[in-house]
């Protein structure tokens, strides 16, 4: 069975540009398929859409499957392993926090569902992050147990902004996918 690895971009991101078109092309010279969809409505995105649209596209998933998010992309992957469905290899979450400015969001998600159905779960996170700050990357990663990757000095991880690459994701995907049976 062929690794496959799916990509949530973030809240006004673009998933051909930056460190996640990077990411598309170092996983496919690995042999490894990946899915990194572009959400409609980028700049006022809706969670319900974009959560249905990732959930479609994964179908089915397994032991070889790596789900990737990055920012908003954090909080779709939350909520679909927060709902019932086959445990996946493992889970990058790029940027990602608790959404405390909308405490509402918080009771979609299902942390131990989250826990069981990703088998290793990794928080990339940067000091100097105003979007989402450290702490918040850190809270999240101690409510999913999740090891964390501190990437020093790249702010918010924005490929529109000059994060053309990550080697820290990459490091990440294929550890969970060499840490699989």
């Amino acid at each position: 069975m062929k690794p496959r690895v799916f990509i949530a971009h973030g809240w006004a991101d673009d998933p051909t540009q930056g460190w996640i078109a990077w990411l598309v092309k170092q996983l496919q010279a690995n042999d490894i398929e990946v899915v990194a969809p572009a959400f409609p409505n980028p700049e006022k995105p809706s969670v319900e859409i974009w959560t249905n649209q990732l959930a479609g596209l994964i179908c089915e998933a397994d032991e070889q499957t790596v789900l990737v998010g990055h920012s908003l992309g954090v909080f779709l992957i939350l909520r679909y392993l927060s709902e019932p469905g086959a445990q996946v290899a493992g889970a990058v979450l790029v940027a990602g926090g608790l959404p405390t400015h909308r405490p509402e969001l918080l009771k979609e998600l299902n942390f131990e569902s989250v826990i069981k159905r990703a088998a290793k779960r990794i928080c990339i996170y940067s000091d100097d992050d105003r979007v989402v700050p450290p702490e918040r990357s850190l809270e999240l990663a101690k409510a999913i147990n999740a090891e964390t990757v501190l990437d020093s000095g790249k702010r918010h991880f924005s490929g529109l902004r000059g994060c053309n690459e990550l080697p820290s994701a990459l490091n990440a995907v294929l550890s969970c996918l060499i840490s699989t049976p």
